[in-house]
């Protein structure tokens, strides 16, 4: 549950969509604490998701109209020290929330959520 970015009390990332967002020391604790260990063992997948996204989706839910999922298939995922999943077998979850300028939560999906297609990386 270690904070990765030293004695900083927030990092800020860049989005590609969204300008500058924030994560907290706080969020990020609550994050890993919520069994989110994929995401203590990925902290340097989050600029690259929110910088160079494959997909963003905006929530199709009204009360959170301002979240924003950025999504990405990282080359890989480490799952343990020694143990990584191939590139383009799953993806990497951020999302944020565009009003306030921060990062909500981070994970690795399973699916994508219904929402409107911001943007979509064309291949």
């Amino acid at each position: 549950m270690a904070w990765p970015y030293g004695t900083v009390k927030k990092k800020t990332f860049r989005s590609a969509k969204h300008g500058n967002v924030v994560l907290t020391r706080d969020v990020w604790r609550h994050i890993v604490r919520n069994n989110r260990c994929l995401v203590e063992l990925n902290p340097h997948l989050i600029g690259p998701t929110l910088q160079d996204p494959d997909e963003v989706r905006q929530s199709q839910h009204k009360e959170d109209s301002d979240s924003f999922f950025y999504y990405r298939k990282p080359k890989a995922i480490k799952f343990g020290p020694k143990v990584t999943v191939p590139p383009g077998k799953l993806s990497f979850a951020v999302c944020i929330d565009a009003q306030k300028g921060r990062i909500k939560t981070i994970y690795v999906p399973t699916t994508r959520v219904n929402g409107n297609v911001v943007y979509k990386r064309k291949r």
